[in-house]
């Protein structure tokens, strides 16, 4: 097995454990943490289906209908910062 499957193996072996030690009030709070869809999988969409689009494709799509050709949304920039650290502030 390889090490990303040995973790997840892990973490799912510790959520099971950490389920079955519910109290059935916390249980009945929780609710069926497992949807029927989990059980047998993420079904396949017909390809002739259209997909929405998500908030940022959407974005996207608006920004390049009002400037088109206008990639500005999509250069990286980088800086450099000098000065102590404010956690306080970036914690905010």
């Amino acid at each position: 097995m390889s090490k990303g499957k040995d973790h997840l193996a892990e973490r799912r072996a510790e959520l099971e454990r950490r389920l079955a030690a519910l109290t059935p009030e916390q249980r009945a709070k929780l609710g069926d943490a497992r949807p029927a869809v989990a059980a047998r999988g993420i079904e396949p969409r017909a390809k002739d289906v259209a997909v929405p689009m998500s908030f940022a494709q959407e974005l996207l799509w608006l920004l390049e209908q009002a400037n088109p050709g206008m990639h500005g949304y999509n250069v990286p920039r980088t800086a450099r910062l000098r000065g102590a650290l404010d956690v306080a502030a970036l914690e905010r």
